[in-house]
C-alpha cells in the first residue's frame, strides 16, 4: 500500500508521437519474436526428420 506518491507513473507514460512509436516498436518486437520462434521450430523439425 503506497503511502507517498512520487509521480513516477506519469513520467513513464508516452505522449504524442512517442506513444505511436512505442506501439509500433512493441508490435515489431512481437512479430520478430514470433518469426524467430517459428524459424527455430522449423530448424529443429528439419534436424529431427533427417532420413
Amino acid at each position: 500500500m503506497p503511502i507517498i506518491n512520487l509521480g513516477h507513473e506519469v513520467m513513464w507514460q508516452a505522449h504524442g508521437a512517442s506513444k505511436w512509436a512505442t506501439v509500433i516498436l512493441i508490435i515489431a518486437g512481437w512479430v520478430l519474436a514470433t518469426t524467430v520462434a517459428a524459424g527455430i521450430t522449423r530448424a529443429l523439425r528439419r534436424g529431427i526428420d533427417i532420413r
